[in-house]
């Protein structure tokens, strides 16, 4: 969905999550400087985000809203989710990352 949007001529695309930050960033471009000003892992870091993007006269897509991983109530949320067959290819990629990650720890215990 990203590439379609910056195909259609986005300049950056974001995915927003619940807590007011993204989960997803997509550059048409490199844009230097893009994360030197932004609070990290705030209510505001994606409207801060946009507000620096608008500056420069970039134009923002933002993708539907989704929520992101953070800490062991969130994982037990994806793990509901993909286990009822609900949740997107965000929350299926990081499932597998996870589940790749901890193949790889299990291999060099």
């Amino acid at each position: 969905a990203a590439a379609e949007l910056l195909a259609a001529g986005a300049d950056v695309v974001l995915g927003p999550d619940a807590g007011g930050g993204y989960d997803l960033v997509a550059l048409a471009a490199p844009q230097p400087g893009l994360f030197t000003d932004i609070q990290m892992s705030t209510r505001s870091m994606c409207d801060e985000t946009r507000a620096w993007c608008a500056a420069r006269g970039l134009e923002v897509a933002l993708l539907p809203p989704d929520y992101d991983v953070d800490d062991a109530e969130d994982w037990k949320r994806l793990c509901a989710d993909l286990a009822a067959g609900r949740g997107g290819p965000g929350q299926r990629h990081v499932a597998a990352f996870v589940s790749a990650s901890d193949a790889q720890a299990a291999r060099e215990a």
